[in-house]
């Protein structure tokens, strides 16, 4: 077909006008093959920004997903550190009840008249007890203790 052409203009047009309108020519191929070169690369483009939007898309829901989750495990740590808070809390009220009921037997005890006279006459001797010197002060002899045992 480009040879018909040229051939036509060289029949009916001057050398000059040939040339000129040959090179129009030329140049409107080369255009031609640039502009489908430029719409090739625009067609590769539009494609890679398909992609990439779908995988900007993809990245929106995993982190949204990842806040969800980082939300879900700072609920469990406070849950966590609630039940703690909750369990030592127990334990001190059970602690402290074990502690009055302990409190309660104790002065059961002390206000026995038993307790306070076998105390007593032990108590005694155990207020001469020097820890110092790692023994009684005032001398004891152990018939005198004997004797005090004896009567109770």
């Amino acid at each position: 077909m480009e040879q018909e052409i040229k051939s036509i203009i060289e029949k009916n047009l001057p050398a000059q006008v040939g040339e000129m309108l040959q090179k129009r020519l030329k140049k409107a191929e080369d255009d031609a093959k640039a502009l489908e070169a430029a719409n090739s690369y625009i067609r590769d483009l539009t494609d890679k920004n398909t992609r990439l939007n779908a995988e900007i898309i993809g990245l929106k829901e995993k982190e949204t997903k990842h806040a969800t989750v980082l939300s879900a495990i700072e609920e469990l740590k406070e849950a966590s550190r609630n039940r703690k808070v909750f369990e030592a809390e127990t334990k001190l009220a059970c602690e402290v009840s074990k502690n009055v009921d302990l409190t309660n037997f104790v002065g059961m005890v002390f206000k026995s008249p038993v307790y306070k006279n076998s105390v007593s006459k032990w108590k005694s001797y155990s207020d001469e007890w020097d820890s110092d010197l790692g023994k009684n002060v005032k001398k004891v002899s152990s018939e005198n203790i004997d004797s005090e045992v004896k009567e109770e």
